[in-house]
């Protein structure tokens, strides 16, 4: 039998790896217990932690729209978070999110409490609008954070409600920071897709790194 200090090393494990363990409350095989195997991803089972696992990362989408595809129902939450700016010409510009293709303003709805240069800005609007970034003619080299959240969005019997949030410098000691809450007035179904794009796409494109994650219990 090869020995533990024999066997090959790797530094990164995937959530379907296993590790091996003994397990001594059998002792079928031996005395001391028995040899077996557990996924990386259940170390922590039945710990009660909530573990926050990345689903997907995009950088500089070539189609100039950050696209979530085919999103997993194994989690409780999601949440994307990154850094974007665009490509639109001026200090700053909008960025939308849809869900599943659902790309109708219509049917979704927001209330902003935000504030720029000093100045607050607080109201409502039937639009996807998810928060001002960035642009063109902003600071060079600055960027804008941006983070959204979607609680239950494996909920098919229910309309989706989600928070974003950004932090974005117009001019050197000026920013547009805030927070919209968004609701969508359309039965959609559970949440597989989400699209993060510039209010002017496909003409403005957006740039930057964003990621997916996915909240669970575990």
């Amino acid at each position: 039998m090869t020995k533990i200090t024999e066997l090959p090393e790797i530094s990164v494990l995937a959530d379907d790896d296993f590790v091996t363990a003994v397990d001594v409350s059998d002792m079928s095989e031996s005395p001391t217990g028995k040899n077996v195997k557990i996924q990386k991803q259940n170390l922590l089972g039945g710990s009660g932690a909530v573990s926050k696992f990345e689903i997907a990362r995009i950088t500089d989408p070539g189609t100039g729209e950050f696209d979530f595809t085919a999103i997993p129902s194994d989690y409780e939450n999601l949440y994307i978070e990154g850094w974007i700016r665009s490509s639109a010409v001026g200090q700053s510009d909008g960025t939308r999110v849809y869900l599943n293709g659902n790309t109708t303003d219509a049917n979704y709805w927001l209330q902003a409490i935000e504030g720029a240069d000093g100045t607050p800005n607080v109201g409502e609007v039937a639009a996807p609008s998810s928060g001002s970034i960035t642009a063109t003619d902003g600071p060079a080299g600055w960027i804008s954070q941006f983070s959204a959240k979607f609680i239950n969005y494996r909920g098919a019997t229910y309309r989706h409600t989600f928070l974003t949030n950004t932090i974005s410098p117009i001019i050197a000691g000026n920013m547009i920071t805030g927070w919209r809450g968004i609701q969508v007035t359309a039965d959609i179904g559970a949440i597989t897709q989400i699209q993060v794009q510039s209010d002017g796409h496909p003409t403005d494109t957006l740039v930057g790194t964003l990621i997916l994650y996915g909240e669970k219990t575990i």
